[in-house]
């Protein structure tokens, strides 16, 4: 049974590791994103270049630099299930979008940090309950797999848990289900739990 103890942004410091801050500057690179951007996107007040910062250790990240590494790594995984081609994603994000109010996602995300992060991620959580939204079966299981990572501790839990837990509201297990064609009802009991509900 799964629990909701934390979400991405309470993790500790020690769970952030330096392939994640890594991924972090490879993923503003990719974005076009400037260097000083890339520094106040993470939320560093400092007179060093982002050359520089790339060096820095994972201890030294505060929960905030943490919240929004982790943010940006969902904006990209979000982006990788839903435009598989790397280009594509990098279009998308600097692209102008009605969604956005004719701004670009990286608009959005630069003018208000935090909070533009959230704002383009839940946006792009958004399009995964789109009825048109064409996914396969490894696009699906990618999207459960990014759910529950708000739950567990690590890819390996959550894994576990896609292929051999059985939620009494399944009667199956997750992978189970999407091989079913169930996948929509997996959301709905993930949705179901993350609302305090029992399993």
């Amino acid at each position: 049974m799964i629990s909701k103890e934390k979400s991405m942004s309470e993790y500790s410091l020690k769970e952030v590791s330096s392939v994640a801050l890594s991924a972090f500057w490879n993923i503003m690179d990719q974005w076009g994103v400037e260097s000083e951007h890339q520094i106040s996107l993470i939320g560093i007040k400092t007179d060093l270049s982002s050359d520089d910062l790339k060096e820095m250790n994972v201890s030294s990240l505060s929960s905030e630099m943490v919240a929004r590494i982790s943010l940006v790594l969902k904006i990209y995984k979000y982006l990788e299930i839903l435009l598989p081609n790397r280009e594509q994603s990098r279009v998308w994000i600097n692209k102008s979008n009605d969604a956005f109010g004719g701004e670009t996602a990286l608009m959005v995300i630069l003018a208000d940090n935090e909070n533009g992060l959230l704002t383009v991620a839940e946006y792009l959580n958004s399009q995964f309950q789109m009825p048109n939204t064409a996914l396969d079966k490894k696009m699906q299981k990618e999207y459960i797999l990014i759910l529950i990572l708000e739950w567990v501790d690590s890819t390996e839990d959550a894994l576990n848990w896609y292929k051999s837990e059985v939620p009494p509201a399944l009667g199956m297990t997750p992978l189970q289900a999407v091989e079913c064609g169930e996948y929509r009802n997996v959301l709905k009991y993930i949705e179901h739990i993350s609302l305090g509900g029992y399993a």
